[in-house]
């Protein structure tokens, strides 16, 4: 019996050595097996360049362990650009970075298996210096280390660490996997580690080696949101709009609208007067198309769907414009009052984008800005609660609580209540729910939906809230000309915004015209969108428009205008625009003030929407994808309500795209 004990003693102990023992042989990366973020804090995601694509996700369907997940990458290598995955073995976001020592390892080791077998990608890996350069050195082909290439089973890849030479072996950066071969590959990547011998058998919980493929399902996606902007098609129910909303709710598991209310100002509100010509006191609103209306919500209530008042305008988040937008709520809240309960909205929601005010980008008129938002939407919320059942809510950008770039706090910081923090938290404080517009095409990675999302979702959580929706964007705009007038000085336009400007730095649009600001670091640059193909009225108009814009913003006045280095402002301007990807080209030409006879220069750039921002260009089923993944992310966190969709007509035209696709690929085949 002692032997026996022994024995068993003896061996136990071996074991725990030799688990002791492999687990320093071995430094797990990343398993993929949940979240954003490796075991260093390295984020991952693909790269692209049109017309090549790629895309990465999380999938439990293929993976090592039972339990585990692996990363899926799918790529579509054409002839022209390039495309592939990335991840970094540091964090991104952190103040100070953490790049990988590997100079005691001597392999790189990660599986890899294909859908069909015969995929191949280059492994390139780059170190600190070259990430500051975002470059990557080749370190060889998946066939070079597979002696038949990829298949369809698990197989290990072993990079010796001896072929970094070129690279500081104490600072590794990241792993590229680049697709060279054209056509569509779709690979699985699981068990990133460094290992000091080949043999080191790499494990972590719920790890086996080389497991069947898993089919576990993931968690059940909440019920989404959806912004409705064609109200008034939908209840004259022009070409069957309202049956082709309901059918995508049931179809997309959407159980909330953000129906922009059908309002009629008395009198109108002309939104680039000056603000002592609006006159609240002979202001009110009203709804219009009230019988189809009640009719409306009434059959959405019938199909579980909650029914939200939407409206939103820039100007109303400041103080002399509140009177409409708290004349809005009251007349939801009327009638409600005045309607059956099934006929009665579930909610306002705003969505006001602020930051497209001109005054927004002076850094204490963007203050003043935010605390007048926070003050409308407490009123908002304070008339909801004590005068309905119904719910308040707005949209806020991501960004807000994103560090500001001169190093001081938040861009969206306000003190507000005698605390000071990002306006987007006061919001989650105040109000019933949020929609953050989260506007990425991808889950993953540092630029992702999620690692924009959840700061957001764990301050909510911290204060007990769980009412944050998710936006994602399905919209594009169409490159759109932008005339501007050759800015001004930041200090000047500060000085010239804080003294109001005659009002302009109130406006978000000028005679109707959308604004935009370029800020190349020295000057501020105003401008105006322009309409394609202008006629000869609408160019008069807009020659109207860019010289009282300058004569209120004093550029054509400044004494010193003539002895001005255009030179240099025209050179800082140009360099902005090469270097920031929402601008295209520079057409400079002159322009003259019909009143004082004084030209000054003007240029026109290309607004662009940035890829990433939105769904557009990613197919149906590509979108339907990176949903699921944001979903199971997001879930993750308590205070995540769901995800919101903007908006119905493109989620439905994107639907019918890909039906139509399939449908014309059948016919060929």
């Amino acid at each position: 019996m002692l032997k026996n004990h022994f024995s068993t003693l003896l061996l136990t102990a071996l074991f725990l050595s030799t688990a002791i023992t492999n687990a320093s042989d071995f430094l797990l990366i990343a398993d993929f097996n949940q979240g954003n973020q490796n075991a260093l804090g390295g984020y991952f995601n693909k790269f692209e360049r049109a017309p090549s694509k790629a895309s990465v996700g999380l999938t439990e369907f293929v993976a090592r362990s039972s339990l585990g997940k692996s990363l899926e990458i799918k790529a579509s290598k054409d002839q022209e650009g390039y495309c592939g995955a990335w991840i970094h073995l540091f964090d991104l976001r952190a103040d100070d970075r953490e790049y990988l020592d590997v100079s005691e390892y001597r392999y790189l080791s990660f599986w890899v298996k294909g859908e069909k077998g015969g995929e191949r990608f280059a492994i390139k890996i780059s170190d600190k210096r070259l990430i500051e350069l975002e470059d990557s050195v080749n370190v060889g082909e998946t066939s070079e280390f597979l002696l038949d290439g990829i298949t369809q089973r698990w197989q290990e890849i072993l990079v010796p660490i001896s072929r970094l030479s070129n690279l500081d072996k104490t600072q590794l950066g990241g792993i590229t996997l680049e697709f060279n071969a054209t056509g569509n590959h779709k690979v699985y990547v699981d068990d990133i580690s460094l290992k000091k011998s080949r043999s080191a058998v790499v494990s972590s919980a719920n790890r086996t080696a080389d497991e069947t493929d898993a089919k576990a399902d993931g968690p059940a996606a909440l019920p989404k949101a959806l912004w409705v902007w064609t109200t008034f098609e939908i209840l004259e129910n022009k070409n069957n709009e309202q049956n082709t909303l309901f059918e995508t709710c049931k179809r997309e598991n959407i159980d909330r609208l953000w129906l922009q209310a059908p309002l009629r100002y008395e009198p109108g509100v002309d939104f680039s007067a000056n603000i002592e010509d609006l006159q609240p006191a002979e202001f009110k609103t009203s709804l219009l198309l009230e019988d189809k209306l009640r009719a409306f919500i009434r059959k959405a209530h019938e199909e579980d769907i909650k029914i939200e008042a939407l409206d939103g305008y820039p100007e109303f988040a400041q103080k002399p414009y509140h009177f409409v937008p708290l004349s809005i709520v009251d007349t939801i809240i009327d009638y409600n009052k005045r309607v059956k309960p099934k006929e009665r909205f579930d909610g306002i929601h705003f969505d006001n984008e602020p930051y497209l005010i001109i005054g927004w980008h002076d850094k204490s008129r963007r203050e003043q800005i935010l605390r007048e938002f926070l003050e409308l939407n407490v009123e908002c919320q304070r008339r909801v609660s004590e005068n309905s059942d119904m719910v308040y809510g707005v949209d806020v950008p991501f960004w807000w609580n994103a560090a500001s770039p001169s190093g001081e706090g938040a861009i969206g910081d306000v003190t507000f209540n005698g605390e000071r923090k990002p306006a987007v938290y006061f919001c989650i404080d105040l109000l019933d729910n949020i929609g953050i517009m989260n506007y990425r095409d991808t889950t993953y990675g540092v630029d992702g939906i999620v690692a924009h999302a959840s700061p957001i979702l764990n301050y909510a959580k911290k204060e007990g809230k769980d009412q944050v929706y998710v936006g994602l964007e399905l919209f594009r705009y169409m490159p759109t000309d932008v005339l501007f007038s050759l800015g001004l000085p930041r200090e000047e336009f500060s000085k010239i915004i804080q003294n109001n400007a005659e009002k302009i730095g109130y406006l978000s649009r000028i005679n109707g015209f959308r604004t935009q600001i370029i800020d190349d670091g020295v000057n501020i640059h105003v401008g105006i969108e322009l309409p394609p193909n202008p006629d000869e009225e609408t160019q008069k108009k807009i020659d109207t428009t860019i010289t009282e814009m300058n004569r209120k913003l004093s550029i054509a006045g400044l004494q010193n205008l003539s002895d001005r280095d255009y030179k240099k402002a025209i050179t800082n301007v140009q360099k902005e625009i090469s270097i920031n990807p929402e601008w295209e080209g520079y057409k400079p030409s002159m322009i003259k003030d019909p009143q004082t006879g004084k030209e000054y220069p003007v240029f026109k750039s290309v607004r662009i929407m940035l890829g990433k921002t939105t769904f557009s260009d990613e197919s149906y089923n590509e979108f339907k994808s990176q949903l699921k993944q944001a979903d199971n992310e997001l879930l993750n966190y308590p205070a995540f309500k769901g995800i919101a969709l903007h908006y119905f007509k493109v989620l439905n035209d994107k639907f019918h795209e890909d039906q139509n696709a399939a449908g014309v690929a059948e016919i060929v085949d």
